[in-house]
């Protein structure tokens, strides 16, 4: 067809032993009175899928290209053996040398500094607050900013939450970073935020306005 198409993935299988109560890989499982016995799973929803798609090009040094990553995590429940497909990322992105924009489902950028963990719950309840979410970026790049690179980012992202309702706007966030070269190691610093409302009940409409302050810092 013309268009290049980058495939990648793996195959996982996970086997997971307690000598009490436990759940699959996701947040924390839930406890059952009186349910105190050894448990053996067997699981393979973190195999995972992806496509990076090459597009036209716009102009002397513009590039269209966009990305198809998907697990098995849709189902988060041990109730069946057939597991769910899930979008992790889904967005098409046009990218010039200078700034970019992205529309899609992609990382969080107002909170970038993610850890390396087997929790799929990401230590969200430990402080951290990255994820991905459905959004439209704005991105600027100056790269030489006091001899290292400032990247602005500004846009809006879905109000939804897990179990909740679709509030009447959307959440506003910016991410402003800064990447050098300190004592011959990597820096990269970086403050953003967010605000908007969030929808907190699935079961009646109660919004509440909702806003963070994010710092990052990264130095190896």
């Amino acid at each position: 067809s013309g268009v290049p198409i980058e495939f990648y993935g793996y195959v996982k299988a996970e086997a997971i032993y307690g000598d009490s109560q436990i759940g699959e890989l996701t947040q924390s499982a839930p406890i059952e009175t009186g349910k105190d016995q050894q448990e053996f799973m067997l699981t393979a929803k973190d195999a995972r899928i992806g496509f990076n798609v090459g597009g036209p090009s716009i102009g002397d040094d513009g590039k269209v290209s966009g990305k198809i990553e998907a697990d098995f995590w849709g189902n988060t429940t041990d109730a069946t053996t057939t597991s769910t497909l899930r979008i992790r990322q889904a967005y098409v992105e046009t990218k010039f040398p200078s700034w970019s924009v992205l529309a899609g489902q992609s990382w969080d950028f107002f909170a970038p500094l993610n850890p390396s963990t087997l929790n799929l719950a990401m230590l969200w309840r430990s402080g951290n607050m990255g994820d991905r979410h459905p959004q439209v970026r704005l991105t600027n790049t100056v790269c030489d900013f006091l001899g290292g690179k400032l990247t602005s980012q500004i846009g809006a992202l879905d109000s939804k939450t897990d179990d909740a309702a679709h509030t009447g706007k959307p959440m506003f966030a910016m991410f402003e970073s800064f990447d050098d070269k300190f004592f011959g190691q990597p820096l990269f610093l970086g403050v953003g935020g967010f605000i908007g409302q969030s929808d907190i009940s699935s079961t009646n409409n109660s919004n509440v306005e909702m806003w963070a302050l994010t710092l990052a810092l990264k130095y190896n």
